[in-house]
């Protein structure tokens, strides 16, 4: 079972009503991983409005590479710590330094009859996060994506008070 020390510190990052539940999703997803050639890795959980508004200008007014994001800062769940990102490691050679990274959702690395990506998915589901974006026709087109938004739109987590770290309080003593 390889843990990820990249994905562990990310964990701690997520909204803190959110942070054991993602570690036990991590801990489930690993296990369920069994081939020791292939990590599961949180690309990205918390993203600075900074951040995604650079995410957001790549690929658009003048900017190489390809577009990655839809949204502008403020319209990401991942500045609110309730969202994340996902990729899997391979470690192509054996010498234990996972060189590449795939998105691929259909690869079965651990040869069980169901793609690995696809296992993660469940697990995410089963937590109940929202996988990706879907599409009118039902396609997914941020694989990558989980998300758990408690019902809340990016903007009313926009206007929501904020806890000392920051993190909108999702839920008032009161209700």
């Amino acid at each position: 079972m390889n843990q990820d020390k990249t994905t562990l510190k990310r964990i701690t990052t997520a909204h803190p009503f959110l942070r054991e539940a993602l570690l036990c999703i991590y801990l489930e997803c690993i296990a369920l991983l069994t081939n020791p050639r292939v990590m599961l890795r949180f690309s990205c959980v918390l993203r600075t409005p900074e951040e995604q508004d650079d995410l957001y200008s790549q690929g658009r007014h003048d900017n190489p590479g390809r577009i990655v994001t839809w949204v502008k800062k403020w319209f990401s769940f991942h500045q609110y710590g309730l969202a994340v990102d996902i990729v899997l490691l391979v470690d192509r050679d054996g010498n234990g330094t996972f060189e590449s990274a795939s998105w691929d959702a259909a690869k079965d690395w651990d040869s069980d009859g169901v793609p690995d990506w696809l296992e993660v998915v469940e697990i995410f589901r089963k937590y109940g996060w929202d996988w990706g974006i879907i599409t009118r026709s039902g396609k997914h087109i941020d694989k990558p994506h989980f998300q758990r938004t408690f019902g809340y739109t990016a903007a009313q987590l926009k206007k929501l008070p904020r806890d000392k770290e920051g993190y909108p309080v999702l839920f008032s003593k009161a209700a």
